[in-house]
C-alpha cells in the first residue's frame, strides 16, 4: 500500500509548475513515487532554458522525463537514485525519432555528466514494446548522444 504522505507530496508536486525561464534546477531528497506530470511529459517544454539539472537523494524515482530533449543542458547530474533502472524510458515510436535525429539535437550543449551511486542501474535507455533484438539494433543507431563530452 502507498504511504499517504508520499501521495500527498506526489499531488502537491502535480499543481507546482516552476517557470519556463528557470536556468537551474536542483530536485533533492525528494521521495515522491513518480515525478509530476508536468515533469513527464512535458519537462522540454516547460523549461525550454534548462541549463544545469541536478537531482539527488530522489530515492523511489524508477523513471526519469526526457532530459535529452533540453536542448541548451550543460550538465546533468544524477546522484544517489538507487531505484533508478534506465535514465531514458521510450515507446518505440520515440525510439525511431531519435535515431533518425542529428546526433547535434540530443544533448546537443552537454558538458558535464555525473553519474554517481545507482546500484539498480542497468543502461542508459530502455525501448518499451521491442524485443532485445531490436533493442541492440536501436542503441547502434543512437550511439553519439553527447557530442560535448570529451
Amino acid at each position: 500500500s502507498l504511504d499517504p504522505l508520499v501521495t500527498e507530496v506526489d499531488e502537491l508536486l502535480e499543481c507546482l509548475h516552476p517557470p519556463s525561464s528557470l536556468k537551474s534546477l536542483t530536485i533533492d531528497g525528494w521521495n515522491g513515487g513518480r515525478l509530476p506530470s508536468w515533469g513527464m511529459n512535458e519537462f522540454p517544454y516547460l523549461l525550454p532554458n534548462l541549463v544545469h539539472l541536478r537531482m539527488h537523494r530522489c530515492r523511489r524515482a524508477q523513471h526519469l522525463p526526457p532530459f535529452s530533449r533540453l536542448h541548451y543542458l550543460k550538465s546533468l547530474e544524477l546522484l544517489k537514485l538507487s531505484a533508478l533502472e534506465y535514465v531514458e524510458v521510450m515507446c518505440e515510436n520515440t525510439s525511431k525519432a531519435a535515431a533518425s535525429t542529428a546526433a547535434t539535437q540530443y544533448f546537443p550543449r552537454l558538458e558535464i555528466l555525473i553519474l554517481i551511486d545507482m546500484p539498480e542501474l542497468k543502461g542508459w535507455s530502455r525501448i518499451e514494446g521491442v524485443d532485445a533484438d531490436q533493442q541492440t539494433q536501436q542503441h547502434q543507431r543512437l550511439q553519439h548522444f553527447f557530442p560535448r563530452l570529451s
